[in-house]
Order: C-alpha cells, then structure tokens, then sequence
C-alpha cells in the first residue's frame, strides 16, 4: 500500500514540475546547468517533504487500525456483557425451565479459518445464549453471545475464534423462549485449522 502511495505521489511530482519546468524554461531561450541543477533540488527536495507526510499518514492509518481492534474487543465485551444480563433475567423470573437442549454438529467437526460453527439444537426456541470456550468443561475462558440467528454467530466469529486452545474449541448453547431459559446443552467439540 505505502509503495503504490509513493509511486502515484511521484509520478505527480514528476508531471507537476514537468509543468512548472515548461513555463520556467518558456520566458528563457536557452536553460542553464545552474537552473537545471536548482531545479532538479528543489524536485528532490519536494519528493523527501512528500515521503515523510506518506510515511506519517502510513503511522495514523495503522493508529487507527489499532483503535479499530480495540472496538472490535469492546463489542465482544458489550455483546457478552448483554448475553449474561438476558440469562439472568431470565433465570431470576422463576420461569427457569430444567428443559435439556441438544444440540448437534452438521457433519462438520473441523473448523477452517472461514468457517464458524454450524450445528442444530432439539428446540425451536427463538434466541439462544452461544457459549464459547477454550476448555470442554466451560469454565474457564468462556464468553457468551445472544444469538438469533447464523448471521449474529458469524459477526462476531472473529474475536471468538480467539479462545482455540490446542486447535480446539468448544460450543454449548442455552435456549430462551420468553422468560424460559433451558440448562446448558451438551458441548460440541470443535478441531481448528488456524
């Protein structure tokens, strides 16, 4: 990127001093060896000032790179953070159902790197709570999301792939229905290529 930047800013620095060197050369009949030298300085001059501002511009753009992947984590948290407060909302309206979802994969154990999860559950709940996690036994590094449908799984796969621990990751889900919330579904295992 940053050598396309500064092929296409000196080819304009090339055509707009091939401009200003037509009209300089335009008043004098015959250029000099001291014009022609001033004038290949002051070329070689502006094309430094231009590689320095390509190079600070090339600092800001990975600055907010930077600051992007931070609201990238941010939104994990928030998505997480929401997911927890839907669970336990519905847990505390008493309505907490002992109901056991199972889940199942869709012939696909082995997780490319475009990939996410793809698998069904035994119920037809209209939200599930997606559990994520570096360990079989959900207890440690696990971050939940409120899924309705693939799509919501897949924007946020990204940041959840994060949690692969030995080229293995783990999926459980919880299902609510209103103020019905299941227990948690068996674990899926899942094998990462990346």
């Amino acid at each position: 990127m940053k050598i396309k930047i500064f092929s296409i800013v000196l080819a304009l620095s090339i055509l707009l001093t091939s401009n200003a060197t037509a009209s300089f050369f335009s008043g004098s009949s015959t250029p000099t060896l001291q014009s022609l030298t001033t004038l290949v300085s002051k070329l070689s001059d502006d094309i430094g000032t231009m590689a320095d501002r390509i190079l600070l511009m090339a600092d800001e753009i990975g600055e907010m790179a930077d600051k992007i992947g931070d609201m990238s984590d941010r939104i994990v948290h928030t998505e997480e953070m929401m997911a927890d407060l839907t669970r336990d909302l519905a847990e505390t309206n008493n309505n907490t159902t002992t109901t056991q979802v199972i889940i199942s994969s869709n012939d696909q154990s082995v997780l490319s790197d475009n990939d996410i999860p793809n698998f069904t559950s035994n119920s037809d709940a209209p939200q599930m709570l997606v559990y994520i996690s570096s360990s079989l036994t959900m207890t440690t590094d696990t971050i939940s999301i409120l899924v309705t449908d693939t799509s919501d799984l897949a924007q946020q796969w990204n940041q959840l792939k994060t949690l692969t621990n030995n080229n293995k990751i783990y999926v459980a889900v919880k299902t609510i229905d209103g103020n019905q919330i299941s227990s948690l579904s068996n674990v899926l295992t899942y094998t990462t290529l990346y």
